[in-house]
């Protein structure tokens, strides 16, 4: 008759054995997993992605450009350049200025006068005219270009319009703004690599005659046009020069902004 003790050890030696048949299924599922990879094909492991490296911005070239305004030569103003032999030297109105101005890569001042020469009275204010030592004087302090179309650029009628030019060209400084008969209303100008297209208008509509120099007035088709014809020869970036000031104003006239949305 069996007792209760041999019946509790049978039962202890069946999980046993069923453990031991469990831990040896398991070895041998194992075995044969590993001897099965022996044959399989291996798969290329990918390497890890990495982001392109981001490439540092190359700057090919830089360039500043100034604009002085305006040389509003009145009468007082150059005499303070009159000299004792009777010439006339402009340098000390640079004084203050003329390190700032030959920081720059161009600098452009518009010139609110004439060179009208001897033929005309050297003065301001209504009927500007001023000697010439002025445009060699901005010349030497770094100006590279006068503007030449303002409310007062007439002044000396057209043939003080062609000596201005002349004057100024022959010291070394570009003109832009008016021009002689055939030549172009815009201007392109390299500076360090860069074309750089350039209009000068004021707010006259001034008649253009083929056959006399002429200076550039608004209505603002025309400074549209020019800006369109630099931008097709390529320039890369413009910069538009507009006399359209009120005076005695402080603050922009709605004439003066409808001509700047315009353009």
């Amino acid at each position: 008759m069996h007792t209760v003790r041999d019946r509790n050890g049978r039962t202890l030696i069946l999980i046993l054995l069923g453990l031991l048949g469990f831990v040896a299924l398991v070895l041998l599922v194992c075995i044969f997993w590993l001897h099965w990879q022996r044959f399989l094909p291996e798969t290329p492991t990918e390497p890890p992605t990495t982001a392109p490296p981001v490439e540092p911005e190359t700057v090919i070239a830089t360039a500043t450009i100034s604009s002085q305004g305006d040389l509003l030569m009145h009468k007082p103003v150059f005499d303070t350049g009159r000299q004792s032999d009777g010439s006339y030297n402009f340098g000390s109105i640079f004084k203050y200025s003329k390190d700032l101005i030959a920081s720059f890569d161009y600098a452009v001042a518009n010139l609110e006068t004439t060179f009208g020469g001897d033929n005309y009275i050297y003065q301001g204010n209504p009927a500007f005219n001023c000697p010439d030592a002025l445009a060699a004087n901005a010349a030497e302090v770094g100006h590279d270009m006068f503007l030449t179309s303002n409310n007062h650029s007439g002044d000396t009628t057209g043939e003080g319009v062609i000596r201005t030019l002349e004057v100024s060209r022959e010291a070394g400084l570009a003109t832009l703004g008016s021009q002689m008969p055939g030549e172009k209303r815009y201007s392109i100008v390299e500076i360090n690599g860069i074309k750089v297209g350039m209009i000068a208008y004021t707010f006259s509509d001034i008649t253009e005659d083929r056959n006399r120099p002429a200076i550039n007035g608004l209505p603002t088709d025309n400074a549209a046009s020019g800006l369109i014809t630099a931008i097709i020869a390529g320039v890369i970036i413009t910069t538009n020069y507009l006399a359209i000031s009120c005076h005695i104003h402080n603050i922009a006239q709605i004439s003066q902004r409808d001509c700047i949305s315009h353009v």
